[in-house]
């Protein structure tokens, strides 16, 4: 049994309408690629398997802008119902996971997340196996979370927009965790944040450790 066999799975959310900008996100140049495909070929490197790829608004678009090789590296699941909100994507996507697993649930727009960090919450999981591990930057906390298999369940309690909220302020097994920069937990929802994004990864290229003041 390989080592990819033991980790968690991971489901990556890229099914939004981008309604914050005029154009579908992940599709967006990044680098060599788009930001989704570059957040994709972050979790490929991992160790993180099954990877998960929920997708639902313009779906089609976005699987055109990926290369066939990701394409058929991913569990593609489509959201028809992804405008009642992120919850729908994520128990779609969770229905995918296999019996008793945990799994990493990051956004498809966090282009600077690193295989270092994803390492990180799992070696904080392994210590701690029975808590969920979430991400916190100056008290804002998201993802990536690492799910436990028992908050996995509960996920089916989910509603509307609000994400794991709601069932994490049920629980007090949580584990958050501080990344070195604030690049770590950047995600594009507007056409500033891609600019930024942009004017980073020019600058500093992708290392992980580069910060976004403001």
């Amino acid at each position: 049994m390989s080592n990819k066999t033991l980790f968690p799975a991971v489901m990556v959310l890229a099914a939004g309408l981008s309604s914050r900008m005029k154009v579908t996100k992940q599709t967006l140049p990044f680098g060599n690629s788009t930001i989704l495909e570059h957040v994709l070929t972050t979790v490929l490197n991992s160790n993180y398997r099954p990877v998960i790829l929920v997708l639902g608004h313009h779906y089609k678009l976005i699987l055109d802008t990926l290369s066939p090789w990701i394409i058929s590296q991913l569990k593609v699941v489509i959201n028809e119902n992804y405008k009642e909100g992120l919850s729908s994507s994520i128990k779609k996507g969770l229905n995918e996971i296999p019996a008793e697993r945990p799994c990493l649930v990051l956004l498809g727009d966090q282009p600077f997340i690193t295989n270092e960090w994803l390492d990180h919450i799992h070696d904080i999981y392994t210590l701690h196996p029975s808590v969920s591990v979430r991400t916190e930057w100056k008290d804002q906390i998201g993802p990536p979370i690492l799910l436990s298999p028992h908050m996995i369940t509960n996920s089916s309690l989910l509603e509307g927009d609000q994400g794991f909220k709601g069932l994490f302020k049920q629980t007090n097994k949580v584990i958050n965790c501080i990344p070195r920069t604030s690049n770590m937990v950047m995600d594009v929802d507007t056409d500033d944040d891609y600019k930024s994004a942009l004017e980073v990864l020019a600058k500093e290229g992708y290392n992980g450790y580069a910060t976004v003041e403001g």
